[in-house]
């Protein structure tokens, strides 16, 4: 495994029995691991794969809906596998917030800030 990302992920947890994680595999698809507290166990799910490894990976809940932000080291910044910006330094999470910084030609930093209980504008 290579990268991973905390957080309840939306909600699956019921009783505080369960807590989850997601990674990335080293075959660059990204998984949901589920792990039963009680039952000594870990459901595995398939999310989606990337072309390349991720340097942060971190859950999300955007209106409601269960979701990955993903970082590359070649400044891609994804949502759920698919492609945000192309030119992303870093980002950050808060329950309620994405915000992101992009670099642009001129030698600029750009600060992008979103409403995640609103639905995010297509890249």
């Amino acid at each position: 495994m290579m990268g991973l990302g905390g957080g309840d992920f939306g909600g699956d947890q019921d009783d505080g029995d369960e807590a989850s994680l997601i990674v990335q595999m080293t075959d660059k698809s990204v998984k949901k691991l589920i792990v039963s507290l009680s039952e000594q166990t870990v459901d595995e799910r398939d999310l989606f794969s990337l072309q390349h490894q991720c340097i942060k990976l971190q859950s999300i809940v955007i209106s409601g809906k269960e979701g990955v932000v993903s970082l590359t080291p070649n400044m891609r910044l994804y949502i759920n596998g698919h492609l945000f910006s192309n030119e992303c330094t870093s980002f950050m999470l808060t329950q309620n917030f994405l915000a992101f910084v992009n670099a642009s030609s001129g030698l600029q930093h750009l600060l992008f800030i979103y409403d995640l209980n609103r639905k995010l504008p297509q890249p």
